[in-house]
């Protein structure tokens, strides 16, 4: 098994979402039919890296992507960090996780007046994934940047050295 790997994914056409966050009723939403990819799944195991080394990571549509798909295949991940983005739905009552994380680490960070990504769909997803017994921690910018901090690649790299080598 390799000590480290790492994957990139990226988006046709570079646009994953456009506008606002797109419903899922009785499917998936257009705008997020990539996250099923076996893709995904053949990039990640394919290397012998087991669940509890793999941590994912994405900013903004990317953190959107990586925090649904985790949410649909809960397991003992060895993180998820979302920078700036959160589950993709509908707003409305937080949905439940089918499953649970086991103490899995997560991260979220996000600015309180990003225009791109709102602070409440954020604050849900971190609910989301406490509820399903993941061990998360929010961090709230007094900003209004839709960048990548200091302090969240500080978290992030955190996470991914609590994996060892």
């Amino acid at each position: 098994m390799p000590a480290r790997s790492k994957s990139f994914l990226e988006a046709a056409d570079r646009v994953v979402v456009g506008g606002e966050y797109p419903a899922i009723d009785g499917g998936v939403a257009v705008a997020a039919e990539g996250i099923e990819n076996e893709e995904v799944c053949r990039l990640v195991w394919g290397e012998g890296v087991p669940p509890e080394r793999t941590v994912w990571l994405g900013f903004s549509q990317g953190a959107c992507l990586v925090t649904e798909w985790v949410a649909r295949h809960p397991a003992r991940w060895g993180g998820l960090v979302a920078l700036t983005g959160g589950h993709i739905g509908p707003p409305g009552p937080i949905r439940s996780i089918a499953g649970a994380f086991e103490g899995m680490p997560a991260y979220f960070g996000v600015a309180i007046g990003d225009e791109w990504v709102p602070l409440e769909r954020v604050q849900e997803s971190a609910s989301m994934f406490a509820r399903a017994g993941a061990h998360v921690h929010l961090e709230i910018f007094p900003s209004d940047r839709h960048e990548i901090r200091p302090d969240e690649t500080a978290a992030a790299g955190r996470i991914i050295g609590a994996l060892g080598a």
